[in-house]
């Protein structure tokens, strides 16, 4: 699972991190090197400040390339039903999403359930979501599935 490390205004990834860990499931983690993302395997409790000051695995750990059997949980600022998602504008996940290794990895946003609206402005490199996790439940977006 490829988690992230929340900031204040995120849904806290704590929970589900804890959970993955209890299963004995490998924990990747984003990193931010120049201008894209990149993510490494870590404990939580090895996690260090990265850029923006949020904690991210140290520099010394070597990358892993995202899959068709990782679960990436995507933090954004608003989700629609259509798996479009609102980020903070630098493109970081929509990028690696883009990656022809990263494309099959199951990308699910995460945040809380007031930030679900009616419409995501899309520009062409916006990349869907498949499915989006609240505080209520998990939300299938079937538009994410066909590429509409």
């Amino acid at each position: 699972m490829a988690a992230y490390a929340s900031i204040p205004g995120e849904l806290p990834s704590g929970p589900l991190v804890a959970l993955a860990a209890a299963r004995g499931m490998p924990l990747l983690w984003p990193r931010i090197v120049g201008t894209e993302i990149e993510f490494a395997c870590a404990r939580p409790e090895d996690l260090v400040p990265g850029r923006y000051a949020i904690a991210a695995p140290p520099a010394e750990v070597p990358q892993e390339a995202l899959g068709p059997d990782v679960l990436l949980l995507v933090p954004g600022l608003a989700f629609d039903t259509r798996g479009g998602r609102l980020g903070r504008g630098r493109g970081y996940y929509d990028r690696i999403l883009a990656r022809p290794e990263a494309a099959a990895a199951i990308a699910i946003g995460v945040g809380y359930e007031f930030q679900r609206v009616e419409e995501v402005p899309m520009e062409a490199h916006d990349q869907r979501m498949r499915a989006v996790l609240t505080e209520r439940g998990l939300y299938r977006c079937p538009a994410a599935d066909t590429g509409q």
